[in-house]
């Protein structure tokens, strides 16, 4: 007897890819003895309710999209005590969380690691009773994935990003944040600030200066003060150019829990897509929550 998958597929995520190989998949799938069942989506559809309605009757969820629609996959199925495994197919623009764990970007390698990976339990984030795989965030730039046309970004991939973030510089104001980790005192006045659990943030590069592991329970947060002057202005620039996120006026640190303040309710991103909008947020993480499928044979990601 076959045992059932159900494929979640973001058919207009990235450059439509998927769409190419779907059938390619779909045949590989049912060779390694798997019957899937297709659900079209994408990442803010209300078909994630429907996934939370019938994932207890499968064997193996497997994801084809984006950040944001793996971002959806994974609410429906943390926020019902779902202890699936995942698969993941990596077809969006970015797929920073994808890079991460060192899956491949082609859709149908992808697939042969979930039928010969191995399971991985990685950490989840949680915003406000939310969850996201990689990154909250909030402040300059983090409009940027969502306010980007489907359309540009089919067309100029990544550069569409990188060009939209830069035609915003002149609209970047700064937010004063207040708030507390591990009982030490946030304040300060900054124009981003990034909690991710990601080696890669909308393909950039996050800060060298520390050590990113998927399962170790922590967060690393990135919080940018506003530039000075013009010399400052154009290592902003720079960084968008080159995607290295080290910068001398940037606060990092790593925790599991943390609250941050601002004065006037602020727009957050999770996972590229828009949060909502709140004056207080509360970001922690469960550790190891998610039972992941990535490439066998070698260390755990890191």
């Amino acid at each position: 007897m076959k045992r059932k998958m159900l494929m979640v597929v973001n058919p207009v995520a990235g450059k439509g890819k998927i769409g190419e190989e779907l059938m390619e998949i779909l045949q590989l799938f049912c060779q390694k003895g798997w019957l899937p069942t297709v659900l079209t989506t994408s990442a803010e559809d209300g078909q994630m309710s429907r996934l939370r309605k019938v994932a207890g009757q499968y064997d193996l969820v497997v994801c084809a999209g984006g950040d944001g629609t793996l971002s959806g996959v994974i609410n429906a199925l943390l926020r019902d005590g779902y202890q699936l495994p995942l698969g993941y197919l990596p077809a969006g623009t970015t797929n920073d969380f994808a890079a991460t764990l060192g899956l491949p970007r082609d859709p149908l390698e992808a697939a042969r690691i979930v039928m010969e990976g191995r399971r991985f339990h990685c950490d989840v984030g949680t915003f406000n009773g939310r969850y996201f795989s990689y990154v909250a965030a909030f402040g300059a730039f983090t409009e940027v994935v969502y306010r980007t046309s489907q359309q540009a970004k089919s067309t100029l991939g990544r550069m569409a990003y990188i060009l939209e973030a830069i035609k915003s510089i002149p609209d970047i104001r700064d937010f004063h944040i207040t708030g507390e980790y591990d009982g030490r005192p946030i304040e300060g006045d900054y124009i981003l600030g990034m909690v991710t659990n990601a080696t890669s943030i909308g393909g950039f590069r996050t800060s060298s200066s520390l050590e990113v592991a998927l399962d170790d329970g922590m967060l690393e947060v990135h919080l940018v003060r506003r530039p000075h002057d013009a010399a400052q202005w154009q290592t902003v620039i720079n960084t968008l150019l080159s995607q290295q996120l080290d910068l001398n006026f940037v606060d990092t640190f790593k925790t599991g829990c943390m609250t941050l303040q601002s004065e006037k309710p602020l727009p957050w991103t999770l996972d590229g897509e828009y949060g909502g909008t709140v004056a207080k947020a509360q970001i922690g993480i469960r550790k190891q929550a998610l039972a992941i499928l990535v490439p066998p044979r070698q260390a755990d990601p890191e």
